[in-house]
């Protein structure tokens, strides 16, 4: 891939990125029964492998890009979703 296609990649995966958070809820609540009932251990195992898959779908020159954007992108969501599944103050004996 040219580097005016890796760019171009880069620049619809953005565009990708601003999905609308009830598009990504939907998906979310679709994936979330499969993983349910398996230990915390062995979900983020398959969580991991499934990023390094959806990692590996793209230009090697944006890899660590989409890595960077992915792992900035986590600590928004862990603050939203402590809030969605245990209400506003949190998890339950957390330290705030």
């Amino acid at each position: 891939m040219a580097t005016h296609d890796a760019v171009e990649e880069l620049r619809k995966l953005l565009d990708e990125a601003t999905l609308r958070g009830e598009d990504v809820g939907a998906v979310v609540d679709e994936i979330r029964p499969f993983l349910a009932g398996y230990s915390p251990a062995l979900q983020g195992a398959v969580l991991s492998d499934l990023v390094a898959i959806w990692i590996v779908g793209h230009h090697p020159a944006l890899r660590q890009i989409i890595f960077d954007m992915h792992v900035a992108a986590v600590p928004g969501l862990v603050d939203i979703n402590d809030k969605l599944i245990y209400g506003e103050d949190g998890f339950p004996g957390a330290q705030k």
